[in-house]
């Protein structure tokens, strides 16, 4: 049982740890980090909820700029 319970668990580690790296290396092959990613997946998501066709290296671009923004807004906390 106990035996059981370890491999289930060590398995469920080594997927986590899989999925982490997969999740970090997204935006390698499109030439994004990792939070150019985020954004992009989410103006991506909202797009094909909304059915609004927009040009991928639109998206590209726009991600980009949604990370300046971001980046810039969190010098100044307040």
């Amino acid at each position: 049982m106990i035996s059981s319970v370890l491999d289930d668990f060590s398995e469920s580690m080594v997927d986590m740890i899989y999925n982490v790296r997969d999740d970090i290396t997204a935006g390698d092959e499109q030439g994004i980090d990792i939070e150019e990613r985020c954004f992009y997946d989410a103006l991506k998501s909202f797009a094909v909820k909304y059915d609004f066709d927009y040009p991928e290296d639109k998206l590209m671009e726009l991600s980009q700029a949604v990370k300046v923004i971001v980046d810039d807004k969190m010098q100044f906390v307040d």
